[in-house]
């Protein structure tokens, strides 16, 4: 979902969920987000913020790149 969300892939927008990253590091992908602060504990469990950990850092530059939904589910 994350991936169809940041492609415009679904009909919501991107910027409520994620901010993308200025910098581009050498580690982990180029399509890395930023994490907010938490203002408050709980807005720690939200999906957004649980996945970003994940995508900027587990998945290859392959992944998130991928010209389609049905190959980044191949990989």
């Amino acid at each position: 979902m994350c991936y169809k969300i940041l492609n415009n892939l679904v009909h919501v927008d991107c910027d409520k969920f994620f901010q993308c990253s200025i910098f581009c590091y050498t580690m982990g992908n180029v399509m890395k987000l930023n994490k907010p602060r938490n203002i408050c504990a709980c807005d720690s469990h939200f999906l957004t913020n649980l996945i970003i950990n994940t995508w900027n850092n587990s998945l290859p530059n392959s992944t998130v790149t991928a010209p389609t939904a049905s190959c980044v589910k191949s990989t």
